[in-house]
Formats: C-alpha cells, sequence, structure tokens
C-alpha cells in the first residue's frame, strides 16, 4: 500500500493512476523527437544503375552479332541501317559500361 503523492489517498501496488484524483503515480520516460531517420539507399541505387547499364551492353552486343555478320545469317547491307548501326554500336557498348561502372563507383564510394 502507498499514498497519492498529489491528494494523499490510499492507493495500491500496480496502480499507475490515482483513483481519486487522477494524478500520475508512475513517471513515464519522455520521448525525444530525433527528426527523420536517414535511410541510406545506396546500394540498391547502385544496383539498379549497374543492371540498367549491363542491359545496354547487352542489347550493344546483340547489334554487333546480329548486324555485324559474326553469326551464321546474312549481312544487313541497307544503307540506312548500317549509319544507324556505326552510331548505335559504340554508344550502347561505350555508355552502358560507362553506366556500369558508375554504378560499381556508387556502390563503393557512395
Amino acid at each position: 500500500m502507498g499514498t497519492c503523492p498529489y491528494c494523499g489517498s490510499v492507493t495500491y501496488p500496480g496502480d499507475v493512476q490515482c483513483r481519486k484524483c487522477d494524478g500520475a503515480l508512475v513517471s513515464r520516460p519522455a520521448t525525444l523527437y530525433t527528426g527523420p531517420k536517414k535511410v541510406s539507399r545506396t546500394p540498391q541505387v547502385a544496383q539498379d544503375i549497374r543492371r540498367q547499364g549491363l542491359a545496354v551492353v547487352i542489347i550493344g552486343l546483340l547489334l554487333k552479332v546480329y548486324w555485324g555478320g559474326c553469326g551464321p545469317w546474312p549481312v544487313v547491307n541497307d544503307p540506312t541501317l548500317l549509319a544507324v548501326r556505326k552510331f548505335a554500336e559504340p554508344l550502347l557498348l561505350c555508355g552502358g559500361t560507362m553506366a556500369y561502372l558508375t554504378g560499381w563507383f556508387v556502390r563503393i564510394f557512395g
């Protein structure tokens, strides 16, 4: 048995609040607001960049194989498609490689 610090009435063990004056008998720890938690999304972003870069490199290699005459199928001799291939092939291969390496650097240094 105890007494309420506010009104002096009798309280029972385990009571959290006085039955007479509704005063708090147990002090609760204060909750401190520390702001929003910073969540690091760098590994996921780096993995997404690497996946996209690898997909672009694969498209560039398919372009080189299918339009470049590296297989058993006939070579594409259309001048318009050859011009597109000459422009797109290095762009896809180099750009995809750079995107993959960028994702790798973001993962390590980000």
